[in-house]
């Protein structure tokens, strides 16, 4: 027993240890299994004979001398005994990456060179971790580099692109964005020529990898979620299928794979920038939309604000009068109160006119439809609501009547939203106020219904209506921040929480109406520091609106006669006289921690001064080196793109010899790594705030032909980004350019050398990329209108 107990543990040892004692282990179970089998070697029979089983009904005993004759042919038939060699050590696993950073830290260069799609290392693995935007740009070249020209190739190169969208979209990067799509862009073209090429289905095929790569470019969330700068991507996919179908011989059209072409006029796909190109692919090839793609281009267009296209929509999908879907659209989208009223009137159960008379028998069902199922009635609620509360004819008094005969199933964020909002338009504000305090009041009674109650657009509103009170701004900060949800972090918050009660998530709206309450106050200081602490403190992202309203309150404030302090003499006057005669301020600059800050810190303290928090630099300069600071931060290569004005010099003799020429387009430039604010791009309406601070407050740089060059090469930066300007931006960058342009100089000018002013080479520049560039006319109308105001 002791014998078989031995030969067990040796031959079946313990996993291998890493222990320094594991050499010694080794070899004393080496001489274990010789010495087993020695024991075997002298009676194996007699061994194992203790745990034979019971014998059974057929077992019959033999000879001795038989047992011995088997013993001595077993012995001879037996090999020698062999030792196994132990397997090497197996090294412990790495433990599982956070983050991609780290994922890519531990592995080699050459490695990240051409990584592959599949497998622990992967693409398709590395890309599932949490990316920073450095980390995305050490990813970049890999897959934008040369690829394999074959099918396989392209496949593989369009899937690893699919997957690095959507890691941009859950990082915010989407400065990467563009890059991206340029890359799809060519990688699909050359997979189509291949097909064309090879003889096989390019039609179908084509289609499917351009609906594929959508799919991956939209992520998880309808179209309509994405930012703009994503929608107005997938409008250059959209637009490239169109052209490559349409330029095939013979053409071909999207009705070539109907499941693609009914996915991209479905709410999943469809963006209000994608409406467009396809609506007229199936204009000019008379193709036949289906009833529910209909109504998908009408749902978009309603969120667009298209109202009038997207009833044009609706009218073709079938069933437009019975459905209730399609009256609940048509309510939203028609131009008269009256219509939609007419329209809603069979699922409010004729609370406005009675619904008894001139009801037909499919009226009648709607509103035994609208009754047995509340999320219609609700809809419903909420769209009369809006309607009501945007009509100028609707005085408070009615809209307070109205919302009183509101269901208290209905009372929700939706329908109370609108009818706060309208009537803080209105002046009521004492009613706006009870329904806000209301509101509060069933928030923390209700149970798990109360997210339905206040929402983040609720809060945005309730902000506005705390803003009508003396010291609204205050009042207005510390209702968001009080429902508002924070990130722990291992932070301690201070700020107290509803009882009772779930955060709400804020989201961007939120932040840039707390924004736009600053600047109506006045206070530019508060839009600065809401700026910081919205990513620490709420986990919310700014966007290209957040940056055009930091630029609007630094316009604006200055506009209404904002004194920041020792920046004007006055101001100097008046902080000698306090340092003289009171005792000197209790403000002080530092750096704050937004995650645990009081609301508070947020907010202007007694006695501040601008000056004493950011020195010399007034609202508009420390606005416009924000605005810098996003584009050259996200973008460094724009600091090398060339002015459209050339050098600003007097006409030389290297100016008579050879007459400049406008400079060459230059092309979008690569992101930076680890950008603080990829996440923002600017847009035309971004870019039309920042000439205009630049036209009005220029004259305080200093130095004219640096703001006019700045104007200048603002329209350049533009151009490489792919950014139209609006016409007030155009407007605003020639008439100043105007106002301050130098001598005229030899340019060349489509094809002619001609001796031309600034603005007049400006004007011929902007018409090289745009389809409409202001007059001459133009700009001095302009010039009458700005002036008068």
């Amino acid at each position: 027993m002791r014998a078989l107990t031995a030969a067990r543990t040796s031959l079946c040892p313990r996993p291998q240890c890493h222990l320094p004692c594991w050499p010694a282990c080794r070899e004393a179970s080496s001489s274990a299994i010789s010495a087993v089998d020695l024991t075997f070697s002298e009676s194996p029979r007699r061994t194992f004979s203790v745990f034979r089983p019971a014998q059974d009904e057929g077992y019959t005993h033999s000879h001795p001398q038989d047992h011995q004759h088997q013993r001595a042919r077993t012995r001879k038939r037996r090999p020698p005994a062999t030792i196994t060699p132990d397997p090497p050590p197996i090294p412990p696993l790495p433990p599982q990456p956070r983050n991609l950073d780290a994922a890519l830290n531990a592995l080699p260069p050459a490695f990240l060179a051409h990584p592959p799609n599949t497998g622990p290392h992967g693409l398709s693995t590395l890309l599932r971790l949490p990316a920073s935007t450095s980390a995305l740009a050490r990813l970049l070249p890999a897959i934008t580099s040369p690829v394999e020209p074959s099918a396989t190739g392209y496949n593989q190169r369009l899937r690893a692109l699919g997957w690095y969208a959507q890691a941009v979209l859950r990082a915010h990067a989407l400065t990467y964005i563009r890059p991206v799509v340029d890359e799809a862009l060519d990688v699909l073209a050359a997979a189509t020529q291949l097909d064309i090429k090879n003889g096989a289905d390019a039609v179908e095929r084509g289609i499917a990898r351009y609906h594929r790569f959508l799919r991956a470019l939209a992520g998880t969330n309808p179209a309509t979620d994405l930012p703009a700068a994503v929608q107005d991507e997938m409008a250059r996919v959209v637009s490239s299928l169109v052209s490559v179908l349409e330029g095939m011989t013979p053409p071909a059209t999207l009705a070539a794979r109907p499941a693609s072409f009914n996915a991209l006029l479905s709410t999943r796909l469809l963006a209000p920038t994608t409406i467009g190109p396809i609506l007229a692919h199936a204009k000019r090839w008379k193709l036949e939309l289906s009833s529910s793609q209909w109504l998908a281009v009408a749902t978009v267009g309603l969120q667009a604000g298209r109202h009038e296209g997207a009833l044009r929509a609706l009218s073709h999908a079938a069933g437009s009068d019975s459905t209730a879907r399609h009256r609940l659209m048509a309510a939203e989208g028609v131009a008269s109160l009256v219509e939609a009223v007419k329209l809603l009137e069979p699922f409010v159960a004729g609370l406005l006119v009675d619904t008894a008379a001139g009801e037909t028998g499919a009226g009648r069902k709607a509103v035994d439809s609208a009754i047995a199922d509340p999320t219609t009635s609700t809809r419903a609620w909420s769209i009369l609501l809006s309607r009501v509360a945007a009509d100028d004819c609707v005085t408070a008094k009615q809209l307070s009547t109205l919302v009183s005969q509101v269901p208290d199933a209905m009372a929700v964020s939706h329908t109370l939203t609108p009818v706060m909002r309208g009537l803080v338009q209105r002046g009521d504000i004492v009613a706006a106020r009870r329904i806000w305090r209301d509101v509060q009041n069933s928030y923390q009674a209700a149970g798990e219904g109360r997210a339905a109650l206040i929402d983040a657009a609720a809060l945005s509103v309730g902000a506005e209506v705390q803003f009508t009170r003396p010291n609204g701004l205050t009042h207005a900060l510390k209702a968001v921040d009080y429902y508002a949800w924070r990130p722990r972090r291992g932070h301690r918050v201070e700020s107290p929480r509803p009882a009772g009660g779930r955060a709400v998530r804020l989201d961007t709206q939120a932040l840039n109406v707390l924004i736009s309450l600053a600047s109506r106050a006045g206070q530019p200081g508060v839009a600065f520091r809401l700026w910081e602490a919205g990513l620490p403190r709420w986990d919310v992202v700014h966007d290209d609106i957040s940056l055009t309203l930091i630029l609007e309150c630094a316009l604006m404030c200055t506009e209404r006669g904002f004194d920041p302090g020792m920046d004007s003499f006055r101001g100097r006057l008046r902080a000698l006289a306090s340092a003289l005669h009171s005792t000197p301020t209790t403000y002080q600059s530092k750096e704050v921690d937004w995650r645990s800050a009081p609301i508070t810190a947020l907010l202007d303290p007694p006695r501040y001064s601008w000056h004493e928090e950011h020195g010399g630099q007034q609202p508009w300069a420390r606005a416009r080196a924000l605005f810098r600071t996003v584009v050259l931060g996200n973008w460094p290569g724009l600091a090398d793109v060339p002015s459209p004005l050339g050098a600003r010099s007097f006409m030389g003799l290297v100016d008579l010899i050879s007459p400049r020429a406008f400079p060459a387009a230059s092309t979008c430039p690569p992101p930076a790594s680890g950008a603080n604010y990829a996440h923002i791009i600017p847009s035309a309406r971004t870019w039309e705030v920042y000439m205009s601070l630049l036209r009005q407050y220029g004259v305080e740089f200093g130095d004219e032909a640096a703001v006019v060059d700045e104007v200048a090469r603002g329209l350049g930066w533009m151009r490489a980004l792919g950014t139209k300007p609006t016409w007030r931006t155009t407007l605003e960058a020639l008439m100043h350019v105007g106002e301050h342009e130098g001598a005229r100089r030899r340019v060349r000018i489509h094809g002619r050398t001609v001796l031309a002013r600034d603005e007049e080479i400006l004007r011929a520049w902007l018409g090289e990329w745009l389809p409409a560039v202001p007059s001459e006319s133009d700009v001095a109308n302009f010039r009458r209108k700005i002036s008068s105001q």
